[in-house]
């Protein structure tokens, strides 16, 4: 009976453990519908804003200083949102004190530093310069990375079929990107191109530092504080910086008077910072219940959704927002999905994303 009473114990710790990496997933799928929707309306924002400014975004260095200013306030503005629904659950101060009174916590300002100025900043970036299908198919690389630190740091599980999972994800996207190039592609298509390469890095950091500290805080908690304000006021800061020493400023102070002077700019902004809240706060609740690998890999299915919605918001409002695609570029976003597929197919294996070997 005691043998029986164990196994039962045990199988239902397994079931336990698999429901919650199920729901992992389900939230990490909906980060990847997030984020593409918020590059969407910073891409728009951009758009409106130099129709109001005048300022040429052909040039790299201006257009990084226009979406990433909109990246820095839109953050701000969700980590007010996010604190709001923190509010509304019942953790107020004393829970924001709590968090930030543990020094693993301020793993979420290496977290944000990493994924925040440095991998959302260039991915914004490259959205406007080289398309959404095209950049997130670099992007889709960060499981690669994020596989071989999660191997390291958390000595995660990682079988032959997730390897091969992998390998179609990075032929994929190597397949959209150098074969599915559209023949409008210029100079700003390959410096969009470059610009997402560095991306998979930072993004492999935020899944080390933020699964690392998320397992002591709440990930909500510490997605709005650290990952969304302090992300932010970085970044802005950043662009200050930047647009100061190059001779740009007033392409920094436009951009800021474009955003809440013209109301529709202000409304694109804020439909961003939500999209940018909900994107944030479930990639971090994700790398909690499944682990950094398998939630970046749901997350960066993102180039095949990219093509419905961007062919929806490519029709809605052409006025804001352009969309090109070629059938090479989705034939690659779809081998990365099936790359993807093969990492988590089989879901009686779930329950060990996050076990570690003795």
């Amino acid at each position: 009976m005691q043998n029986t009473a164990n196994l039962n114990a045990e199988q239902a710790y397994v079931n336990k453990k698999v429901g919650v990496a199920k729901i992992g997933i389900v939230i990490a799928w909906v980060s990847s519908i997030t984020a593409i929707l918020f590059g969407v309306f910073n891409t728009s924002a951009s758009t409106l804003i130099q129709g109001d400014t005048g300022v040429d975004l052909s040039s790299p260095l201006t257009q990084a200083i226009v979406s990433i200013t909109i990246l820095g306030v839109g953050e701000i503005f969700a980590g007010i949102m996010t604190q709001i629904y923190d509010a509304v659950k019942g953790k107020g101060f004393k829970e924001f004190k709590r968090m930030t009174g543990f020094k693993i916590s301020w793993m979420m300002l290496l977290s944000a530093l990493a994924a925040g100025p440095l991998a959302t900043g260039l991915q914004v970036t490259a959205y406007s310069m080289a398309g959404v299908t095209y950049v997130t198919a670099i992007c889709a690389l960060s499981p690669v990375v994020t596989a071989i630190l999660g191997r390291i740091v958390f000595k995660e599980n990682l079988g032959v079929r997730v390897v091969l999972g992998i390998v179609f994800v990075v032929g994929g996207a190597l397949v959209t990107t150098f074969l599915g190039a559209p023949d409008t592609a210029g100079s700003n298509f390959t410096i969009g191109i470059l610009l997402a390469c560095i991306c998979p890095i930072g993004f492999a950091l935020e899944g080390i530092f933020s699964t690392y500290a998320g397992d002591l805080i709440d990930p909500i908690e510490g997605c709005g504080f650290y990952r969304t304000i302090c992300s932010g006021i970085m970044g802005l800061a950043a662009m200050a910086i930047i647009s100061g020493s190059t001779g740009n400023i007033s392409v920094f102070t436009g951009t800021m008077a474009a955003i809440f002077t013209n109301p529709l700019t202000l409304l694109f902004v804020l439909l961003f910072a939500a999209f940018v809240a909900l994107s944030y706060t479930t990639t971090y609740v994700g790398f909690n219940k499944c682990g950094p690998s398998r939630c970046l890999a749901i997350v960066n299915t993102m180039p095949i959704w990219s093509i419905p919605i961007g062919l929806i918001f490519g029709a809605l409002m052409p006025k804001y927002y352009s969309y090109d695609v070629t059938f090479a570029a989705i034939i690659g976003a779809v081998v990365v999905c099936v790359g993807v597929v093969l990492v988590v197919m089989k879901p009686s294996e779930l329950f060990k994303l996050r076990d570690v070997e003795e």
